[in-house]
């Protein structure tokens, strides 16, 4: 009976050095480029795993004009941006933008704590629903790269 009990602390042992039964967070970080009339959207999705839930996302759209007719009519661009996504913020939710006008680049970046967040307040993003999703980061990862996205488990 002894050497069972030194065989299992040992197996035990082994599992945190490892890294099994730990559940550490991980993080998915998916990346995509799209180039549409003009405008250049560099995107990035960061989403911090505990088990199989979504803890916490970033998403970051950096859109970047290209076209001479866009840079000319910037202004009125940055503008239709900053009033979609002003006053977004919600518990558990930030949202930040930055209009670089000499650079003709718009950056949007939503901050969510899945925690916190009301499901109401996630489906001004389309994301309703993910703090009961089961889905495992591997499936997520899946799922972005059928959409185009590049990903990385960190």
């Amino acid at each position: 009976m002894k050497k069972l009990g030194v065989f299992l602390l040992g197996v035990f042992a082994i599992g945190m050095v490892t890294g099994c039964g730990n559940n550490s967070p991980k993080t998915l970080v998916c990346t995509t480029t799209e180039n549409s009339s003009g405008l250049k959207m560099d995107q990035e999705i960061t989403a911090v795993f505990k088990g199989k839930k979504v803890d916490s996302l970033k998403l970051t759209v950096d859109s970047k004009a290209e076209d001479d007719a866009i840079k000319e009519n910037w202004d009125s661009f940055a503008s239709i941006l900053k009033e979609q996504f002003s006053g977004k913020d919600a518990e558990g939710i930030k949202v930040t933008t930055k209009d670089d006008k000499k650079n003709y680049s718009y950056k949007v970046e939503i901050n969510v704590d899945v925690t916190k967040a009301a499901d109401k307040d996630l489906k001004e993003f389309n994301l309703n629903g993910i703090a009961d999703a089961k889905d495992s980061i591997d499936d997520a990862k899946k799922d972005l790269e059928k959409a185009g996205y590049t990903c990385k488990i960190n």
